[in-house]
């Protein structure tokens, strides 16, 4: 039963945007939480290409297209971001342990290397494009928190 979590024992860690136990804490919060944002996301994006889509005159041509369009977006994009948050949370801690301090770099670094790895089947230059969004985006982020 729960008596197995100990959720009261664990030191909390406040350095980051939520309090925290420690990486696994983040890996699951950070994966779980952008997935959901993601087939949120994914899912009104399908929603929106189901409408504007031309198939079919009668009602239930149209509700069936926009509830394909949006299984269709809804779980890429919520995959998706699951994928480059676990890069990332995976990542930020072991650069974290690496270097011994937790600041913004850690987070920089880990969002440029998850962008590369995430676009890295798309050849080297869609990959250094998307380590430079994704890093670019995480140091906004940390500059205006």
């Amino acid at each position: 039963g729960i008596e197995y979590l100990n959720l009261e024992e664990g030191p909390i860690h406040t350095d980051g945007v939520m309090p925290s136990r420690g990486w696994s804490d983040d890996l699951c919060y950070g994966t779980g939480t952008m997935y959901l944002l993601g087939l949120g996301t994914g899912g009104a994006w399908g929603f929106l290409e189901g409408l504007r889509s031309q198939h079919g005159a009668n009602l239930k041509l149209r509700v069936n297209s926009v509830l394909n369009s949006m299984t269709r977006r809804g779980p890429f994009v919520g995959n998706s971001f699951g994928v480059m948050a676990m890069f990332y949370n995976i990542l930020n801690s072991t650069i974290s342990n690496y270097r011994d301090t937790q600041d913004m770099y850690n987070s920089i670094g880990a969002a440029a290397i998850s962008g590369m790895l995430f676009k890295i089947g798309g050849g080297p230059r869609a990959s250094i494009i998307s380590g430079i969004i994704c890093a670019g985006t995480v140091g906004v982020y940390k500059i205006s928190v």
